[in-house]
């Protein structure tokens, strides 16, 4: 009887996690919402381009904060900006203390909220985009709206994440973190 119990319980738990992954997929490719304006590009270092990128974004928004969210400690702003540049871009914040996405968003609050954003521009590689706007939502504790804007890598299509080992690893491994917020989350409301 409780090998019985045993089994059936592992096998709902293997048919749970299976229809979470199948969700999961179907919600992945997170359409960009590119708004008219905003007043803060908040940009999640960490993959190729998303830098690069974020700073194109300022420079053709100009809102209130350009935010670079866990750059390493090697990062300088004169390898990304001419001479002069940033005294016309934004009011740049490079932020080095975050090492992961849920620390961004924590990192992040406090600056928005500091600086009364309303909006925010989230940049962030598209394999990425889901678990980050997630956690952006749930972080910020007041009403703030997220346009998302993610971008394609040359390492990952998202129509076919399932072409090749190194995108099926992206894949689980994003589902994964997903799965382990959704529940730290869930018992820290």
């Amino acid at each position: 009887m409780f090998r019985i119990m045993c089994s059936f319980l592992i096998v709902f738990f293997i048919v749970f996690e299976i229809s979470q992954f199948v969700r999961f997929i179907k919600r992945f490719d997170v359409p960009n919402e590119l708004p008219e304006k905003t007043d803060a590009v908040v940009t999640l270092a960490g993959g190729r381009g998303r830098i690069q990128s974020g700073i194109e974004l300022c420079r053709k928004f100009k809102p209130k904060i350009c935010l670079l969210s866990g750059v390493d400690k090697t990062f300088q702003e004169k390898n990304y900006f001419k001479t002069g540049e940033l005294d016309h871009i934004s009011k740049l914040q490079v932020e080095r203390k975050s090492q992961s996405t849920l620390e961004n968003a924590l990192q992040a609050e406090k600056i928005l909220r500091e600086n009364n954003i309303q909006n925010i521009l989230l940049v962030t590689s598209n394999y990425h985009m889901y678990r980050s706007f997630y956690i952006f939502q749930k972080i910020m504790p007041y009403p703030i709206h997220i346009s998302p804007y993610s971008l394609s890598t040359l390492n990952f299509d998202i129509k076919k994440w399932y072409s090749n080992i190194g995108s099926i690893t992206i894949t689980f491994r994003e589902f994964i973190k997903y799965q382990g917020l959704s529940v730290i989350l869930f018992f820290n409301r």
